[in-house]
């Protein structure tokens, strides 16, 4: 809340909170093509610029925030003023090249095919208890070194990731 009303997320802001496997702000804005219309250099999309923009709203309000979430967001996480931590065992961007794209939703030939790819490989199937693992290991650490977090933030297509918070209370 700021004298002019409450704070918003201002576009442009960030990029990330957990890694959403998206590739294309809305809009498409600021993306460079590889020659087929695929996005080559954007590393994040969907839920990432508004939860990036918490991360930097709670930062300037004095909370010490931990982002995890693919490697290719360290730089955008950094900017919010976070601390950034790679997955330590869920699927993730290595690099913003087309061969490390978890999804490859271009290879799909229907809509139906892209949703059952983003089922498969980040709400469920073998990356949902990776996802729960990490974050029940980063909740667990923080709790261990006394410093236990509060709250956890997570994507909403991460289930994992919002199962591993439920397991631990938060």
């Amino acid at each position: 809340q700021t004298e002019h009303g409450p704070e918003r997320y201002q576009p442009g802001d960030a990029r990330l909170v957990a890694a959403d496997g998206r590739r294309q702000r809305p809009g498409g804005e600021g993306i460079d093509r590889d020659g087929e219309g695929h996005p080559t250099d954007d590393p994040g999309g969907g839920a990432t610029p508004p939860n990036l923009g918490i991360a930097r709203l709670l930062v300037a309000r004095g909370h010490e925030v931990v982002v995890y979430g693919d490697p290719t967001l360290a730089a955008d996480v950094a900017a919010t003023g976070a601390a950034h931590r790679a997955w330590p065992t869920a699927p993730q961007r290595r690099s913003t090249a087309l061969d490390d794209d978890i999804l490859k939703d271009w290879e799909c030939r229907t809509a139906l095919g892209q949703v059952l790819r983003l089922r498969d490989r980040l709400i469920a199937g073998d990356a949902a208890p990776r996802f729960a693992a990490d974050v029940v290991g980063a909740l667990d650490a923080a709790a261990a070194s006394a410093e236990p977090f509060d709250v956890v933030l997570a994507d909403g297509v991460l289930l994992g990731a919002l199962v591993g918070a439920e397991a631990r209370g938060i």
